[in-house]
């Protein structure tokens, strides 16, 4: 049996783990795994990927799941057998505490995702929200809570799934409905209904849990109102029915092999839940829940979109179509493969950029995120200064680890697409699932408007003095000061795109002066790319200048001509986007706030 359609580029990824972001620097710090394990580990991660999850990853798709019943749900047979070699390798296993209150650094942690994630995502998503569930309830809740939930879901024996969303609140939780009232202390009645919730309801364990978000009695109203809720699917110690039902699986456009409900509590019957921590915390609670899962969200985006380049690469290199453009008047010349074109080849350069870019984006979290766990367990010592350093900089990534992957992931599965061709087009090959699967990424956990929402105004603050744009400046300007001799242009590059961001964030704060916040939000999606884009240029030239200093072989001179080949591109066809959506914002276009309802009826 084929090995299926996923392919993994670990010539990139362990330059970024082992040279720009050293994980081994991260590891001797941490009592909780040690280099050779962790090389073992992601050696695992790629077998498993490679030759098991991504053989399901087509068929899966084609056979979907089924409701049979509202408690029975079907999901792919193949997936039965997947999860327990899942379970055997221990990959949930990776982010529980040890004895010493630690667990593998995220940079290990992330690398190992991309594979999982990207090989086989629908499968993925059903042991996705147990663990970061047990997590939570290790941080709030009371010891019964912990002696009865945590090891069954941190072991991956019992599943997770978060349940917030229902038909009159989405984006907006403070429409929430479903209600909780209180039985006893630390015990409710949930009743109310969600939707759209992701791995709702399958057979792969015993029990699964729900984390509810929901209303109780409490005077509070809106978000400030809500609380979380552990909601067993069979009450956890006689094994009777928790009376929750499956009302209908969601026909969706991609991710078919994952079965996303709607889930009713409280109709057939009283369903029970159990409070975590107090009332009325529960998005405070959720806080550091939400940001992972965002970066997670990024995490599913690069595997996929990575693999979706890779199978485009493959195919040009094979595809012969053709004869070289100077060759088109020689009846004698030779076909060629369509790798050779200059417009595929633009579009291949294009989807290394945006993956490999966007696989350092997100390792460059993971590492400042790693770095600032260590020290809040006391692993690592930092000044005041630096602790501040890593963890702002992992606060300020998470919005653009999110939007920005998963909206270029989409505009990779497009690409990949169009190299294809007609056959990029059919099921046969992967690219339109890739596609299809992706499409939600920009969605979830916050839809991308949401994430820029977030970045202008919780990380920097309108445009007002920002702590974390300082930060940001002095991360680029660092890069900045390092390039000279031949990387005199693309010095001049690096400060011209972020002066242009400095700018638009100094513009932004003088319309807030004068009164007019709200045009704000209509840019901020370009802003959010603009930053990106910048960010993402200055690790391609930490990355040449890491490898300039390893030309000592042929290997190293190729590897380094390649890196400074793709920053060029990247600074010739991708950074140019900074300027002009500088230019664009400075402009100041009020059209959308004089365009009425009315205005599209004509």
């Amino acid at each position: 049996m084929s090995s299926g359609p996923y392919l993994y580029n670990e010539r990139h990824s362990h330059f970024l783990l082992w040279e720009q972001f050293p994980l081994d620097e991260i590891l001797s710090c941490s009592s909780s795994i040690d280099k050779e394990t962790a090389i073992a580990f992601l050696d695992l991660a790629k077998r498993f990927s490679i030759e098991e999850l991504s053989k399901s990853y087509q068929s899966a798709d084609r056979v979907g799941c089924t409701r049979l019943s509202d408690q029975i749900i079907k999901i792919p047979s193949e997936f039965e057998s997947l999860w327990e070699k899942y379970q055997s390798l221990g990959f949930g296993q990776m982010a529980a505490t040890d004895e010493n209150g630690e667990s593998a650094p995220y940079l290990l942690l992330h690398a190992i995702c991309e594979m999982l994630f990207g090989s086989n995502p629908s499968f993925m998503m059903y042991s996705g929200f147990g663990v970061p569930m047990a997590k939570l309830i290790k941080t709030f809740g009371n010891e019964y809570l912990n002696t009865t939930f945590y090891q069954p879901l941190i072991e991956t024996k019992w599943c997770g799934a978060f349940c917030v969303t229902e038909a009159n609140a989405g984006s907006d939780v403070s429409g929430l409905s479903t209600r909780a009232t209180k039985i006893e202390e630390g015990v409710y009645k949930i009743n109310g209904e969600k939707i759209f919730i992701t791995a709702g309801m399958h057979q792969l364990t015993d029990n699964m849990v729900y984390l509810v978000l929901a209303r109780t009695d409490s005077d509070k109203k809106g978000a400030l109102g809500l609380s979380c809720f552990l909601v067993p699917k069979f009450d956890v110690e006689t094994g009777v029915d928790n009376h929750i039902r499956c009302g209908r699986i969601e026909n969706k456009m991609g991710l078919h092999g994952c079965a996303t409900t709607s889930l009713i509590f409280g109709e057939a019957g009283e369903t029970k839940g159990y409070l975590l921590g107090k009332e009325n915390q529960g998005l405070r609670q959720l806080r550091s829940l939400m940001s992972l899962a965002r970066v997670s969200t990024g995490v599913f985006a690069l595997g996929m979109s990575s693999s979706a380049y890779l199978n485009a690469l493959e195919y040009a290199k094979q595809r012969v179509q053709g004869v070289a453009a100077g060759q088109v008047a020689n009846a004698q010349a030779k076909k060629v493969a369509i790798i050779q074109h200059l417009d595929v080849k633009r579009m291949l350069m294009e989807m290394r950029c945006i993956t490999e870019g966007c696989r350092s984006l997100l390792y460059k979290f993971s590492y400042h995120f790693s770095i600032r766990e260590l020290y809040e367990k006391g692993r690592v010592e930092l000044d005041s200064k630096e602790a501040f350093r890593h963890k702002g900089l992992a606060d300020l990534l998470v919005p653009l680890v999110k939007a920005y992957i998963s909206d270029q992931a989409w505009k990779v599965s497009e690409l990949a697409i169009q190299v294809y061709g007609g056959h990029g087009y059919i099921k046969d090959n992967p690219l339109e699932q890739y596609a299809r699967d992706i499409k939600i990424l920009s969605i979830w956990e916050g839809t991308n408007y949401i994430q820029s929402a977030d970045l202008i105004r919780e990380k920097l603050a309108m445009g007002k003095h920002s702590k974390l744009m300082k930060l940001f400046i002095n991360d680029i300007q660092e890069t900045i000061d390092k390039l000279g001799g031949d990387y005199l242009d693309e010095k001049r590059s690096l400060k011209s795109s972020l002066d242009c961001v400095i700018n638009v964030h100094f513009t932004f704060g003088s319309w807030v002066d004068e009164g007019e916040a709200d045009l704000v939000f209509s840019y901020s999606t370009r802003f959010l790319s603009m930053i990106s884009e910048v960010w993402i240029y200055k690790l391609m030239l930490d990355a040449c200048l890491i490898m300039k200093n390893k030309t000592t072989d042929p290997e190293g001179n190729k590897r380094y001509e390649s890196e400074r080949l793709k920053a060029q591109f990247y600074e010739f066809n991708i950074l140019p986007n900074v300027m002009k959506n500088h230019n664009v914002i400075l402009l100041r276009d009020r059209s959308l706030k004089s365009i009425t309802v009315e205005s599209f009826e004509y």
